[in-house]
């Protein structure tokens, strides 16, 4: 980009959280206003007696005035093609090694690959064989966000880095995040550069059974479904669930059914792969799904399907109907929901909402049941919400074993310095009886 670099100054003293690795700059932290940019622009950020800290990018209209994209002074050029190529060859590579590579994953996670406002998820897609071929056409479909004014500057310089790295089939732009609306940027209706499936596309994901190499199959809205199409976030959760969960299995007898609720379950991530789990073992999952969405709950319908499982539907609003449902003791109940506290000011309603919705999944769990409960409200304190879950279970008189905790995938990289970016938890937990 062709612009000249403008520098701001922090006041003295306020460098010690820049230093420390975090990637914000607040308004009030500056020497001078930050009004006179445009959103987005480069800026060379100085401590108080005038050395280097950090390149990035500013915003007048945002209370984080500034984000840090490189701490290495000579890299001054970030923002070119070739230098966003390799950082994003170098995230790439990382997911490789780290192996998650092989099926879809996160590319990309904004602050945790220190690029703050990015989001580029890739999709491993497969399609049924046309008239004359044998096998299935495996591709690529990668789906970019950009949260903030700084990134939706560089979307032009970004889908070149994109191609030169990951050869896509398609590139889907969903830059329909309402958080943008913080930054002054405009929402926008999604953009498809290429060509996908209008009703939908096959994804591969790799398997929650560790007994399993073979990906699972979902099929997605990566156009017009929630977030970029999928929630990639949640594959280690699952895979430490199954981990825990087989072992109690595998002592009923082959051929069992086993009752799931997934509520809040989108497309059934959860409840498909637990399905293909128990499938693989001989074992049966009768699914009783339920979300809002209609659409969803088609894709989540067809994905337990295909993995092996029995499937039935419910459109509902968890919070508004859940209630109503009929008691059925369910051997295994999900509760995922969407974020329950989008800001600050919601903290308090939001921890009731979360408290009243696990007691409803409490009172729908069997005697010795599993349930998994999560929570990807950021601003919900991890304390806070075992809180809610642990009042929940003894409303129902549960006698509760909790046996695991976790976080976002390992495509969602932490920073120790940057605790905003952790912001999914879950517990796992097994009711024990009456004593």
């Amino acid at each position: 980009m062709a612009q000249t670099t403008k520098i701001w100054r922090l006041k003295r003293g306020s460098d010690r959280r820049v230093r420390a690795g975090h990637p914000w700059v607040y308004s009030n932290e500056l020497q001078g206003s930050p009004k006179g940019i445009s959103p987005g622009e480069k800026i060379l950020l100085f401590d108080a007696a005038g050395k280097f800290l950090a390149h990035g990018y500013g915003n007048p209209s945002s209370l984080i005035a500034f984000r840090a994209v490189s701490r290495v002074e000579e890299d001054a050029n970030w923002d070119s093609v070739s230098q966003l190529t390799k950082r994003l060859q170098a995230a790439w590579d990382f997911r490789a090694n780290i192996g998650v590579g092989a099926s879809s994953f996160r590319w990309v996670y904004g602050e945790g690959d220190d690029f703050p406002g990015l989001i580029l998820d890739v999709y491993r897609t497969v399609s049924e064989p046309a008239a004359g071929e044998k096998a299935a056409k495996d591709g690529l479909v990668v789906v970019l966000q950009a949260h903030t004014a700084g990134v939706d500057r560089l979307i032009p310089h970004l889908l070149q880095a994109v191609e030169a790295v990951a050869h896509p089939d398609a590139v889907v732009l969903r830059n329909d995040v309402s958080h943008r609306k913080l930054e002054g940027v405009l929402m926008e209706e999604p953009k498809v550069l290429g060509k996908i499936n209008p009703d939908g596309e096959w994804i591969r994901v790799r398997s929650a059974d560790t007994a399993s190499e073979k990906p699972v199959l979902f099929k997605v809205d990566l156009v017009g479904g929630q977030k970029t199409g999928f929630f990639l976030d949640q594959a280690e959760n699952i895979r430490q669930f199954l981990d825990l969960t087989l072992r109690s299995i595998l002592t009923k007898p082959k051929g069992s059914k086993i009752k799931v609720l997934d509520l809040c379950c989108y497309v059934g991530q959860w409840s498909t792969q637990i399905s293909a789990a128990l499938k693989a073992r001989g074992f049966v999952a009768e699914v009783l799904l339920v979300d809002s969405s209609a659409r969803a709950l088609a894709f989540a319908k067809a994905n337990v399907e295909k993995a092996g499982g029995k499937a039935e539907v419910v459109e509902a609003d968890v919070l508004a109907d859940l209630a109503k449902l009929k008691d059925v003791d369910f051997d295994i109940v999900l509760c995922d929901p969407p974020a329950l506290i989008p800001s600050r000011k919601d903290i308090s309603v939001g921890a009731a909402a979360y408290l009243k919705l696990n007691t409803d999944a409490f009172r729908l769990l069997a005697d010795g049941g599993w349930i998994v409960s999560c929570s990807c409200s950021q601003l919900l304190e991890e304390e806070s919400f075992a809180r809610q879950v642990s009042r929940a279970s003894i409303r129902n008189e549960k006698n509760m074993r909790w046996l695991a905790r976790g976080t976002q995938a390992l495509d969602h990289p932490l920073r120790l310095e940057f605790p905003e970016g952790k912001y999914l938890k879950m517990w796992i937990g097994r009711d024990a009886g009456k004593i």
